[in-house]
């Protein structure tokens, strides 16, 4: 392990708020220069105003284009790129038979399509460099709980390209990091159905008996560590006790 990411060139799509925010903010500290990518600049603007080399990249990673773009304005703001960290995400619920296809399309878009346009874009600078690609996913595919199951669906399928990746470019490492529940910005749902579906967790034998839930610093700490590896990660794991 080397012991500071000094220097290093760093982008991190998602990077507005929780696990993103938090790992762009400890690798700026560790002396990083980190280019925050996500939809809402204002945002963005405020995390970088007082960190220095560090570049705002508004972006929205559902537009192939605009993703594939966002990569090469970071690359050229930073003069290259050595890492690429994807967190961007969204967390929808709903029973399978209540859910239409539009919502299907959102999450993949968000979670898995936006991630391989961001990917493509990051492999000649990567190879330049002989840089890495870091992906949050999640240990939802392992055991989907009901009313999670699109979520579930789409981060194995971020797994499946995190590990096709791996076969088909050596010369880059991608880390798949899974991550368990966390303490990020809540998420957009449905409270009353949030209500019913914890009902349905809880009689059904799916919550811990003692839940509990970890912080994006947490997870950041572990992120950062992959970047300063100087070995091949392909997968890490990173749950509260007990998950």
């Amino acid at each position: 392990m080397t012991n500071t990411l000094k220097a290093k060139r760093v982008l991190i799509v998602g990077a507005s708020a929780g696990i993103g925010r938090a790992t762009g903010e400890l690798a700026a500290a560790d002396g990083a220069r980190v280019a925050f990518a996500a939809r809402r600049g204002d945002v963005l603007d405020e995390i970088v105003a007082d960190l220095d080399g560090c570049v705002a990249v508004p972006c929205d990673v559902t537009d192939p284009g605009a993703a594939m773009a966002a990569v090469d304005e970071s690359a050229d703001a930073l003069g290259g790129l050595d890492a690429v960290v994807y967190v961007a995400g969204v967390f929808p619920i709903g029973m399978l038979d209540e859910m239409d296809s539009s919502v299907w399309q959102d999450t993949f878009d968000l979670n898995v399509f936006g991630a391989a346009a961001v990917t493509r874009a990051a492999a000649k600078h990567l190879k330049e460099s002989g840089g890495r690609l870091v992906f949050i996913s999640s240990n939802a595919p392992e055991r989907p709980w009901p009313g999670m199951v699109v979520y579930a669906a789409s981060k194995a399928a971020l797994d499946s390209l995190v590990e096709g990746w791996n076969h088909e470019h050596p010369d880059v490492g991608a880390t798949r990091v899974v991550v368990g529940p966390t303490n990020t910005s809540p998420p957009d749902w449905d409270m009353d159905l949030a209500m019913e579906l914890h009902a349905k967790w809880a009689s059904g034998g799916y919550l811990p008996e003692n839940p509990q839930i970890q912080e994006p610093e947490d997870v950041a700490q572990a992120v950062c560590d992959v970047l300063r590896s100087n070995t091949r990660i392909t997968d890490i794991r990173v749950v509260p006790p007990g998950i």
